[in-house]
């Protein structure tokens, strides 16, 4: 009987505190419903410019009428999401898009370059931001970072307006593409010569970039690499562009992908732009003799591009 009774009060005890254990887990597990119910509302609303009305929200995020108004007023006090009318629809609050201010996105950068009516066209931040309709500082960060590129210019009285890097960008392509057409009858010619596909890469980094390709007349070819960058590293164009003088030819194989063989030779002109040649086969078919004709052939092309180029060059 004594052992009972100093029993009790001991289960008494563990009682009380298992149904506080349980309170407490009770109140963690609504805290953590409502977080996920909050998150799913932002991510919702984040996907889209168009507003969504409460029924909408609470049908699509799977919560209580009750529990989606109650959350969508809490998170208009503080920001995240506003109204844009008395009983209208929710869209993503600015207080949101300021938060992700310190990390501006291409798409930020874009829609801001965008908003310029013309190279004389100046504006206030504020204004771009109504422009591009984004926060005030995610634009004030986006346009230090266009600034220090060099694409906007801030003038003395606080107003932007395009720079001159994108004139110089422009004029970057304008040459790329008339590089591509000057050099694409040599490219037809090494195809013809070689049987093979005809390559231009341009250097781009630490990358080569395919401008521009005459694919073989071989059922089985290599084609298709327009816009695709390949490592300067361990790849026929990269030895070509990194090789000091640049005329002997680099043949690579597997490079590419698995079976293709690459012979590449870089082209010899002062212009600013670093340019290589290449023929890429299967390598079933570059082999033995057909490596060293094939690598004649790319180094009289490469040749044959140089002297065109530093021709157009000089006569422009």
């Amino acid at each position: 009987m004594l052992w009972l009774l100093r029993y009790r009060p001991m289960r008494r005890h563990l009682k009380s505190k298992s149904s506080q254990n349980g309170e407490a887990s009770t109140g963690d597990a609504g805290a953590a419903r409502s977080i996920s119910r909050v998150v799913e509302i932002l991510v919702l609303l984040g996907a889209t410019d168009q507003p969504i009305d409460t029924m909408t929200i609470a049908r699509r995020c799977a919560i209580p009428k009750s529990s989606a108004y109650r959350l969508l007023n809490v998170l208009a006090a503080r920001g995240f999401v506003e109204r844009l009318a008395p009983g209208g629809g929710w869209v993503i609050g600015s207080r949101v898009r300021e938060l992700g201010a310190a990390a501006p996105t291409i798409d930020d950068g874009v829609r801001l370059l965008a908003t310029f009516h013309g190279s004389a066209w100046r504006a206030q931040p504020a204004e771009l931001a109504r422009e591009a309709r984004l926060g005030t500082v995610r634009v004030q960060t986006t346009l230090a970072a266009l600034r220090a590129a060099g694409l906007v210019v801030e003038d003395d009285d606080g107003r932007y307006r395009l720079g001159p890097r994108l004139a110089t960008l422009a004029a970057g392509r304008e040459l790329l593409d008339d590089i591509r057409l000057a050099l694409r009858p040599h490219l037809v010619n090494l195809r013809d010569r070689t049987g093979e596909t005809a390559n231009l890469l341009v250097r781009s980094g630490s990358d080569a970039l395919y401008i521009d390709q005459v694919e073989s007349r071989h059922a089985l070819r290599h084609a298709g690499s327009i816009g695709r960058l390949v490592s300067l590293h361990d790849t026929a164009a990269g030895a070509a562009l990194t090789h000091p003088g640049g005329a002997a030819p680099q043949v690579v194989s597997n490079a590419v992908q698995p079976g293709v063989t690459a012979i590449a030779c870089a082209i010899q002109t002062t212009i600013e732009h670093e340019l290589t040649i290449s023929v890429t086969g299967p390598t079933a078919r570059l082999q033995g003799a057909a490596i060293q004709r094939t690598s004649t052939a790319v180094v009289q092309a490469a040749a044959n591009a140089g002297r065109s180029l530093e021709l157009r060059h000089h006569t422009t």
